[in-house]
């Protein structure tokens, strides 16, 4: 995600509660045995500029198997 901000010089909505998010679950348990599935990515305008603007949407289900 930092390497994608430093590129497009985007902004991300809630990236700072997504990094702690990302750093806490690669400390944890789930970083040898966690699952991680994305099922949904969607965007309201196809981003073709960096002056074009769009929000995305996505969501992931992690989950161990034991």
């Amino acid at each position: 995600m930092l390497k994608f901000l430093e590129e497009t010089e985007d902004h991300i909505c809630g990236k700072h509660a997504l990094l702690v998010y990302f750093f806490a679950l690669m400390n944890s348990s789930f970083k040898n045995n966690g699952v991680t599935k994305f099922v949904k990515y969607s965007q309201t305008f196809p981003i073709k500029d960096k002056k074009d603007s769009s929000i995305s949407f996505g969501s992931a289900i992690i989950y161990t198997q034991d």
